[in-house]
């Protein structure tokens, strides 16, 4: 069984709505919201922005059993996504271990 608690900011909600999802989410794991914005431009493709912007978030037990926080950002110009990802160390309730991963296609 895959224990998970995901949060997919589908079309179903505002986008303020959306945001205050993530920001809460945000605090209760203790990021700074400067540092996680809903969504940011970086860098250009073909001439046009990039803007990536959050399309989930939560946590998920790995292949380790260890408890993995995520945080999703999505450009659909490319289709990119980053995947920004911690382990989550119980006894002291904090974030350990940070990884990016990124996907085109």
């Amino acid at each position: 069984m895959f224990e998970h608690d995901f949060s997919h900011l589908g079309s179903s909600a505002t986008k303020q709505d959306k945001m205050e999802r993530f920001f809460s989410f945000l605090d209760n794991i203790h990021l700074p919201k400067d540092k996680y914005p809903y969504s940011l431009e970086n860098g250009t493709f073909k001439g046009k922005p990039c803007v990536f912007t959050v399309s989930g978030f939560g946590g998920y037990f790995n292949a380790d059993n260890v408890w993995t926080v995520f945080i999703a950002y999505r450009c659909n110009h490319p289709k990119h996504t980053i995947q920004h990802a911690w382990g989550w160390d119980s006894d002291n309730g904090e974030l350990i271990n940070y990884r990016i991963m990124e996907f085109i296609n």
